[in-house]
């Protein structure tokens, strides 16, 4: 009797290979390029969706207001003062005065005052001195409004240059400008803004949560440890655009933000210098910079100067084998094993296992 031919499981596997030689040139390779070259000929062929061109800088006088004046007196002292196109506050807690002359226009006109640091504002028009509005963080009324991370004035159609006072009180490092547009310019101006802040926090939200898939999937605390950085990057990046003021499309009380800044800045110094001690301890300690680690943060061992949450580090025990929760183990583990329930009375579940970077 013949043994069966082996043609036909040789013309499977050949027909498998070439599938799979296909499918891998076509993800690393193919797709690639082909994003690459249509993001290419989008960027020089065509125009944005948002583009804008037609603000204009005004010129304005600036006092600042150390003596709580009047919009009377501010007018005479203003008077005196020489036109500037931008005023730095230089962490000045006290308010300032500024006067600018808006040229007239035949279309919809606006005035953005585009400082994220400005806390509150108030205008007036400088003839009569009769107000036209009133802004904080809080809420708005007249004809002032809030835009992107600012504040502005919807002027409307006016056949005379419109003169206006206004009165702001900066809690930062502000810079004053005064900018006029067009109405449905600035309205655009506005959608960009709000679609570059929702996708950086799409993005970085969403690589967050892959990267603590990975650290579940994998066991490894690091890429916990790297979606928290990431929700770090996305709320310095708030502060830095002027969307801090609200996450995941919750508005945080305003008495709240001068601690949650400093917070989020304090914890993220905290938290990006564990994530790259975990990640680079072994790679500096091969060129000889381990004392770096050492003198950064007490022998390497994080922030506190120890390898787990009873010697005062932030950083999990580092061993070079999966070790398990138990009920006594937490005494010796960091806050993440908190966080997957260690210290129940019941033995921990499998899952709890993780295999922790060696020192």
């Amino acid at each position: 009797m013949q043994p069966p031919s082996a043609e036909p499981s040789t013309r499977i596997a050949w027909v498998t290979a070439k599938i799979d030689w296909f499918l891998s040139n076509f993800s690393y390779y193919l797709v690639p390029a082909a994003i690459f070259v249509f993001s290419l000929v989008a960027l020089t062929l065509e125009h944005s969706i948002y583009d804008t061109n037609d603000n204009r800088t005004l010129p304005f006088a600036v006092v600042a207001d150390k003596n709580g004046q009047t919009p009377s007196e501010a007018l005479a002292a203003l008077a005196s003062a020489p036109a500037v196109r931008f005023h730095d506050t230089r962490l000045a807690e006290t308010p300032f005065w500024f006067r600018f002359t808006v040229p007239p226009s035949n279309t919809p006109q606006s005035v953005e005052l585009p400082s994220r640091h400005a806390q509150e504002i108030s205008c007036w028009n400088a003839a009569g001195l009769a107000p036209v509005g009133a802004a904080t963080r809080s809420g708005t009324s007249g004809i002032l409004q809030s835009v992107k991370s600012g504040f502005a004035l919807g002027l409307g159609v006016h056949a005379q240059p419109r003169d206006l006072l206004c009165r702001a009180h900066f809690s930062g490092p502000a810079r004053i400008t005064v900018e006029a547009w067009p109405e449905s310019e600035l309205a655009l101006s506005h959608l960009a803004y709000h679609h570059a802040t929702g996708v950086l926090e799409g993005g970085l939200l969403t690589l967050a949560v892959l990267t603590l898939m990975t650290a579940l999937i994998n066991r490894d605390a690091r890429y916990l440890l790297f979606a928290i950085w990431l929700v770090g990057n996305l709320r310095l990046g708030g502060i830095t655009m002027g969307f801090d003021t609200q996450w995941l499309e919750r508005a945080i009380p305003n008495e709240w933000m001068a601690m949650t800044r400093k917070l989020t800045i304090a914890a993220y110094y905290i938290v990006t210098y564990t994530l790259f001690a975990q990640f680079m301890r072994t790679e500096l300690s091969r060129v000889g910079y381990a004392w770096l680690l050492r003198d950064g943060g007490g022998g390497g061992r994080g922030m506190g100067g120890g390898g787990n949450v009873s010697g005062g580090g932030a950083l999990p025990p580092t061993t070079s084998s999966p070790t398990c929760c138990s009920p006594g183990s937490c005494a010796q583990g960091s806050s993440v094993w908190a966080v997957l329930g260690c210290g129940s009375p019941a033995p921990a579940p499998a899952w709890c296992c993780w295999s922790w970077p060696s020192s």
